[in-house]
């Protein structure tokens, strides 16, 4: 189940078709936190999309967010649909069916064999390829960088009301009312935030500009997935960042995205072999069977434990329970992160992290 909020701008013809043409390649013109909620399908059989957008006016006192998220609820109580989610969010020059086909990828790769394994995605897709096709590509970047500040306050609600109207009800449960008996908590719920590349340029912003500072949600799992952010002052922003949940951060040095965003900007956080001092788990890929190069280790990697490395990120497994031989990494005390592959002899090895 592929749920969409947006802060694109919404396009007129592509409400009366219905398809990926919905929305474009700029900002809302309502403004940036002006969001959009649409459910989206992808046909198996044709390959098109099929998006329905959310009517605002269904009620004068409730969100339409609310008012999805109770009949999402009522799904997952009645076992038509899973009972982990994920909040993404994507990274740089990525077009509004990008996004879609991301979302869709991540449901599809992360099935799992029971319906309790499977995952559906709330994708928050930004604008991060502003103003179209630009022929310099280090003024497209620093357009989608800029880009990504606005997006972060529409981040913000994003996850509030994913949390006041998902998450909240269904670890809680549900008082009786007149209407309706009382509900006991779901069994196994998980909401988890997995943001990639420049994305997470968006949740740095957020957290510096302090959106998130006066809420209270708990997330399972926030992973900070190839992070194309600086390394130098990460600490300051992912450490605030932990008080909402555990903090993931991987790494591969290899990354051939993150080192041509390196060669413009500071060191990129994504790539990092030192500076590793925030409160996170880091997680270092670097030189694992079939990684090479790839950018996204969640949907470009062919290598068994890498998968399950995220079937865990993003179904709330506890965070030390990753980490550990058995399940394929050992702790690089020098460096401080878990370093996925066979443990080396010799002093670099360092000694099994403490607690774990």
């Amino acid at each position: 189940m592929i749920i969409i909020f947006t802060n694109r701008k919404l396009n007129q013809n592509g409400i009366a078709t219905k398809d990926e043409g919905m929305f474009g390649e700029s900002q809302n013109i309502e403004g940036s936190t002006e969001l959009r909620i649409a459910l989206a399908e992808k046909d198996a059989a044709t390959g098109k999309w099929r998006l329905s957008l959310q009517d605002e006016k269904v009620s004068s006192k409730e969100l339409p967010s609310q008012v999805l998220f109770r009949s999402v609820l009522a799904r997952i109580r009645d076992g038509l649909v899973s009972a982990k989610w994920v909040v993404a969010v994507h990274g740089y020059g990525q077009s509004f069916l990008d996004s879609l086909e991301e979302a869709h990828n991540l449901e599809k790769r992360y099935q799992g064999s029971h319906q309790n394994e499977q995952i559906n995605v709330i994708m928050f897709s930004w604008p991060s390829k502003p103003g179209g096709i630009v022929l310099d590509p280090v003024n497209a970047y620093r357009r989608a960088q800029a880009a990504a500040v606005p997006s972060s306050a529409a981040l913000a609600i994003v996850l509030q009301r994913t949390w006041d109207f998902l998450a909240i009800p269904a670890l809680r449960g549900e008082v009786a009312t007149a209407n309706s008996a009382a509900l006991q908590p779901i069994p196994g719920f998980s909401l988890c935030l997995l943001v990639h590349s420049q994305g997470n340029l968006v949740v740095e912003m957020m957290v510096r500009t302090k959106a998130l500072e006066d809420t209270r949600i708990r997330l399972d799992k926030i992973i900070l997935h190839q992070a194309d952010v600086d390394t130098f002052d990460h600490k300051d922003w992912v450490d605030k960042l932990h008080k909402a949940g555990d903090v993931v951060i991987t790494l591969n040095a290899f990354d051939k995205i993150l080192r041509l965003s390196d060669a413009i900007n500071r060191e990129r956080l994504g790539i990092a072999t030192t500076g590793l001092n925030a409160k996170a788990s880091y997680f270092d890929f670097t030189g694992g069977s079939n990684v090479g190069s790839e950018h996204n280790l969640f949907l470009g990697v062919d290598n068994k434990l890498v998968r399950l490395f995220c079937q865990r990120a993003l179904t709330g497994f506890p965070i030390h329970q990753m980490g550990g031989e058995t399940s394929g990494f050992w702790w690089n005390a020098s460096v401080g992160a878990w370093r996925l592959g066979v443990r080396p002899s010799g002093p670099q090895s360092g000694a099994q992290r403490p607690g774990t």
